[in-house]
């Protein structure tokens, strides 16, 4: 499997990057189970575009808003768990975001 990894630090740079790609591109930013469905063949992209390096605050915050939950882009599932936990109350809707961050991946991927 042949594909071009990209680099970005700048988040408005690989936003225009993904415009002008879609949908070739896939976005990988730790993707340990993402460079094994590549290697198997399940996922073929044309260019790897990692946005690991990207420090634009907004991509590791998790948002709770009256209109929705807002996850960034690098926000581990770890990380979702441990801020689900840390709500107070009845989860409501959120608790099926839970039961599915807690049944992802094994500890090691998340």
């Amino acid at each position: 499997m042949k594909f071009e990894l990209v680099k970005f630090e700048e988040l408005p740079k690989a936003s225009e990057f993904l415009e002008k790609t879609h949908p070739d591109s896939t976005i990988i930013a730790g993707g340990t189970d993402l460079l094994i469905s590549i290697q198997d063949g399940e996922i073929k992209p044309k260019y790897l575009v990692d946005i690991y390096s990207i420090r634009e605050s907004s991509m590791d915050q998790i948002v709770l808003r009256e209109d929705g939950l807002y996850i960034g882009s690098r926000v581990t599932i770890e990380q979702l768990q441990e801020y689900l936990e840390s709500l107070k109350g009845p989860l409501g809707v959120m608790s099926a975001l839970h039961d599915a961050a807690d049944n992802f991946a094994n500890e090691a991927i998340k």
